[in-house]
């Protein structure tokens, strides 16, 4: 699994069970993990966007775009107020 950010490794990680290698932030990886197989959780919505918590861009980091945009082949698989899930499993 994959989410944006580092910001939700710990809670994701938690809800899961999963340990470090499981999920992962797309921000630390090679282009921005769209080549990466599997589930990645992406935040939407203007206000989760801006939300200095959970949103995956600041100023003072220089994230790529790419970490918010589905890899090829990825589907939606769900979708909640704030999160959608993609999957190319």
């Amino acid at each position: 699994m994959t989410v944006p950010t580092h910001k939700l490794l710990a809670d994701t990680r938690w809800l899961l069970d999963a340990g470090a290698g499981e999920v992962r932030a797309r921000s630390g990886m090679r282009d921005a993990g769209r080549t990466t197989r599997g589930v990645h959780v992406f935040v939407q919505g203007r206000g989760m966007l801006e939300n200095t918590t959970y949103g995956p861009f600041e100023r003072r980091v220089d994230d790529s775009p790419l970490i918010q945009v589905p890899g090829p082949g990825a589907v939606l698989v769900a979708r909640g107020a704030h999160f959608a899930a993609y999957a190319d499993c």
